[in-house]
């Protein structure tokens, strides 16, 4: 008991110097987090390593006689790869949704698209993992040798297979570690739409009567970001104006009106390529539509940089 205690204690504080240096004790719920992380970290672990040993003692090469049955090895193994799964797979969900925050943000970042091919490789290992638990199931309290050969040669590369994919995710896990997570470098398209507030225009602009402008951020962080601006009439169509021109504003007047350089790209539909946000938090897109040669209508468009 004094060793098995030990060995727990020496696993545990293996597994903190790990998770206590990745993503785990960074942002919000350090304090599920960390233990999280190093209780997925045990369960990988005991099941890669268990796996390794089981190829490497219990699945003889061919034309070599076994000097272990399958009872106890093969067995007790397998039902601590189950629970060792069942505590990979909840752990791993809750780290993903921690690190990820969205399903945009999956298949949007390098973090998100490790995340997936680890997943990719999870799936596989239990699908070779069934095909391991049915010849335990079948071949239950009776000696290696005694399988067909054929059953040994399938187990052998079940087993082997496993071993593979579990070093892939393994590898993959580690990539993870020094990638940004997902929930930091995503930041979802602004879309915003407000109506366009003009009483009265002539020629084209007075379709913009009942109308909205829209307006499309992207990738709505710090730095450069392309802004495509849409002047919608009430039926869906665009419509065109002489001049749009626009600035860069902080709600709390904290920061000078940054100039946005805004161009044609078609009529009804303007692009600023080249909108530069310094800092994270709440701005404002004021747009200066001229709407005739003597009028011009201010719009704002809130949003939110992250």
């Amino acid at each position: 008991m004094v060793l098995s205690a030990g060995a727990v204690a020496g696993a545990v504080a293996l597994a903190l110097t790990w998770t206590l240096a990745d993503h785990s004790q960074t942002g919000e719920q350090t304090w599920l987090a960390v233990p999280m992380a190093s209780l997925h970290l045990i369960a990988m672990s005991l099941w890669l390593g268990g796996l390794i040993a089981l190829a490497a003692c219990v699945v003889v090469p061919a034309g070599r006689q076994a000097s272990v049955s399958l009872e106890p090895a093969l067995p007790r193994f397998s039902f601590l790869a189950q629970i060792c799964f069942a505590l990979i797979a909840a752990t791993g969900l809750y780290l993903a949704w921690r690190q990820v925050g969205s399903w945009g943000a999956l298949g949007a970042t390098p973090f998100g698209l490790l995340l997936l091919g680890k997943l990719a490789a999870v799936l596989a290992v239990l699908v070779l993992a069934a095909g391991a638990r049915r010849f335990v199931r079948r071949r239950d309290r009776e000696p290696l040798d005694a399988a067909p050969t054929a059953a040994l040669r399938r187990l052998r590369r079940s087993v082997t297979g496993e071993v593979v994919l579990g070093i892939a995710v393994l590898s993959i896990t580690a990539v993870l570690v020094n990638t940004a997570p997902a929930r930091d470098g995503y930041a979802p398209p602004v879309n915003g739409t407000v109506p366009f507030p003009v009483a009265a225009a002539a020629g084209e602009a007075a379709r913009l009567r009942g109308g909205s402008v829209e307006v499309k951020i992207e990738p709505a962080r710090p730095g450069g970001n392309v802004a495509d601006i849409y002047l919608n009439a009430a039926d869906g169509s665009l419509v065109a104006v002489p001049e749009v021109s626009g600035s860069l504003e902080s709600p709390d007047g904290m920061v000078p009106a940054l100039p946005v350089k805004v161009t044609a790209a078609e009529p009804g539909h303007y692009v600023a390529n080249a909108m530069s946000i310094p800092y994270r938090g709440d701005w404002v897109l004021r747009l200066d539509i001229r709407v005739s040669d003597f009028d011009e209508t201010p719009v704002r468009v809130p949003f939110t940089a992250r």
